[in-house]
């Protein structure tokens, strides 16, 4: 599976680097052999995270807010234009100690190399939604 994850995210790094639209916005990193690969978005109260989960064949991509369930309640309750801006229900996960998190998942099995651009696609396209999701509501 590490291999895997970290396969797939080299794959996903040279994918995005030839996306303009992406390259505008986010610096790419050095992949790992994990499960998530995280975005700046210019603030260290939150960031983007995508997530691959082999076991449930799902992909994620989240707005991960570090330690602040007061910013989390802020763009909750604007949940109802936020999920409209997006055209699509996302998750809202208020559940852990200090972290919280929102974001969209999609059923892409990423351990069948045919599903990779399709994966790469979404990817880069949810994080620009979400970019621009938190610039508009994050005021």
């Amino acid at each position: 599976t590490k291999r895997l994850q970290l396969n797939f995210w080299q794959n996903f790094n040279d994918y995005a680097d030839n996306n303009r639209d992406f390259t505008k916005i986010f610096s790419l990193r050095k992949p790992q052999a994990q499960h998530w690969y995280d975005l700046s978005v210019g603030t260290s109260a939150y960031h983007i995270s995508l997530t691959v989960n082999t076991q449930k064949k799902l992909i994620t991509a989240s707005i991960w807010i570090n330690d602040n369930k007061d910013l989390f309640q802020k763009f909750l309750k604007d949940k109802e234009d936020i999920e409209k801006d997006f055209n699509s229900k996302l998750y809202w996960n208020n559940n852990a100690t200090k972290s919280s998190a929102f974001g969209i998942t999609a059923n892409i099995d990423i351990s069948q190399e045919n599903n990779w651009k399709s994966a790469f696609d979404w990817l880069c396209e949810m994080s620009i939604k979400l970019k621009f999701i938190v610039n508009k509501y994050d005021k």
